[in-house]
Order: C-alpha cells, then sequence, then structure tokens
C-alpha cells in the first residue's frame, strides 16, 4: 500500500509520516509493536487473581475475539502477504505472550481445584493456543465459513468442559 494511501487513510499528510517515522516501513513495525503491547496488556485478564478461573478463562480468549474481530482480515491477509517476516516475528512474539499466560492461567485453575490436575498445563496452553490461530487463520478467516463469535463462543465452551473437573 503506498504511504500515500496510509496518510489519507489517517487523515494526515505524507509528510507528517515521514516526520514522524523513517520510513513506511518504521511505521509498520510501530503499528505492528502497537497492536502487540495492546494485545499483552489485555491478556493481564487470564491471571487476575480477583476473578475466578473460569471467568478469566473467559474474559482471554474473548481478547482474542475481539482482537481479530476488529482487525479487518483484509489487513492481517496484507500484513502476512506484504510483510512477511514482520508478520511472522510478531505473530510468533504474540502467539508465545499468549501460551505464557494461558499456561499461567490453566496452572493457578489446577491449584484452586477448578481444573483438572491430570492435564499438562504447558501441554494444553500450547494446543488450545495452537488450534485457536491456527484453525481462525486458516478457515474462519479465509473462507468465512463461521463468524468470528460464533467460533470463540464455541472454543470457549468446549475448552472450559475440557479443562473443568
Amino acid at each position: 500500500m503506498p504511504i500515500e494511501v496510509i496518510a489519507e487513510k489517517m487523515g494526515v499528510s505524507k509528510k507528517t509520516l515521514y516526520n514522524n517515522f523513517e520510513s513506511k516501513d518504521g511505521l509498520i513495525e510501530q503499528c505492528m509493536e502497537s497492536v502487540l503491547n495492546d494485545l499483552v496488556e489485555k491478556m493481564e485478564c487470564f491471571t487476575d487473581e480477583n476473578i475466578a478461573p473460569e471467568e478469566c478463562f473467559i474474559a482471554g480468549i474473548n481478547v482474542l475475539r475481539l482482537f481479530f474481530k476488529e482487525s479487518s482480515p483484509f489487513f492481517l491477509k496484507d500484513m502476512l502477504t506484504l510483510y512477511p517476516n514482520l508478520t511472522s516475528n510478531e505473530h510468533t512474539t504474540g502467539y508465545e505472550l499468549f501460551v505464557e499466560k494461558l499456561q499461567s492461567h490453566i496452572a493457578r485453575g489446577q491449584k484452586k481445584a477448578v481444573y483438572r490436575n491430570d492435564i499438562d498445563s504447558n501441554l494444553m496452553a500450547r494446543y488450545i493456543s495452537y488450534s485457536i490461530f491456527g484453525y481462525y487463520k486458516n478457515y474462519v478467516m479465509t473462507e468465512g465459513q463461521y463468524t468470528t463469535d460464533h467460533y470463540f463462543n464455541q472454543v470457549i465452551n468446549y475448552n472450559l468442559k475440557a479443562l473443568k473437573y
């Protein structure tokens, strides 16, 4: 996407963008970093000690639901196509942070005897995360067979039943 189009969509001049960013790639990097930081901040709900584990799980998965719902599928596809290295690095970072938060959440639920103790929290966090990210990218985003809301509601219901006693 040309810098002129980006400036127009942002409602600023091209000069303003170049005065604040060294290049279009610098602008894209800042945008991706901002999105990732936003996501990390919102994922704190997974480990909130003041909220019951089931509610934390629902809130944490809903963070992803809202992120994907509010992000244009075209933006995500364009980023994957135009900036595969940057997108891959940010995706990996976001994915790993999500796994870390989810693993911590599952372990906390096990300590409180809400979640089953016979499951490996790290393995389950990776399994749930991989299934969410992979399925969303490959089927919800590309084929549109399911709405984001329907998909994430099913993910929440299925995984909560699997985790609980």
